[in-house]
């Protein structure tokens, strides 16, 4: 059962790197401070943050897949459970942050 384990919790880590790599990528997106320095900029500018809030709808439901398998793995009495539990909450605020910083932007 130990094998089982080591190989559920290797795929949840897999998982939330993905989730990990791809807010990474979106955030520097959403902290930036430019604003566009014409209409055509400013347009092209638009056009990319409406992809962003497309890709936050579309992508949450990864979030979601991961966030209920932590709470599986914590239920069945995993020995890493601390681990999962941390890796999730980092998660979750990392996202939470991401979607309110998209929301000022």
């Amino acid at each position: 059962m130990k094998l089982q384990q080591a190989l559920v919790l290797v795929q949840f880590l897999r998982q939330c790197d993905e989730v990990m790599f791809w807010i990474n990528d979106k955030e520097t997106f959403v902290t930036t401070d430019e604003f566009g320095h014409d209409l055509e900029h400013v347009e092209v500018l638009q056009r990319k943050f409406d992809e962003f809030q497309k890709d936050m709808v579309t992508q949450e439901y990864r979030v979601t897949e991961v966030n209920e398998l932590a709470d599986k793995l914590v239920a069945e009495g995993h020995p890493e459970r601390d681990t999962i539990l941390s890796r999730k909450e980092v998660r979750l605020c990392i996202y939470h942050e991401m979607g309110k910083a998209s929301l000022r932007t």
